[in-house]
């Protein structure tokens, strides 16, 4: 399998789970919530936990990619894993007249 695809998929992969991971502990602390408040004001609050979710994963997801970046550097030893470094590194061999 070519390394640039391996590594996109495991950069998907990470992300994916992240968020997945974020998701089941807000949502279904949420759940919990529910059950002890058994208020109206809780079932408003409760309908608004996906969405709180989601801002944390992307605000988690966000400091973590320098991290999840060197992972997949170090499973796949290929650290351009997006179109534009790809660009980039193969403009830099072109200037350099190897290739």
């Amino acid at each position: 399998m070519n390394r640039m695809i391996l590594a996109k998929l495991l950069r998907v992969l990470l992300v994916a789970c992240g968020v997945g991971v974020v998701l089941v502990v807000v949502v279904g602390g949420g759940s919990v919530a529910e059950a002890l408040l058994h208020g109206t004001d809780g079932a408003i609050q409760i309908e608004l936990l996906p969405f709180v979710g989601t801002a944390l994963a992307a605000i988690g997801l966000g400091l973590a990619r320098p991290r999840v970046d060197r992972l997949v550097e170090r499973v796949t030893r290929h650290r351009d894993v997006t179109p534009y470094a790809v660009l980039a590194q193969a403009s830099g061999r072109l200037r350099t007249g190897s290739g």
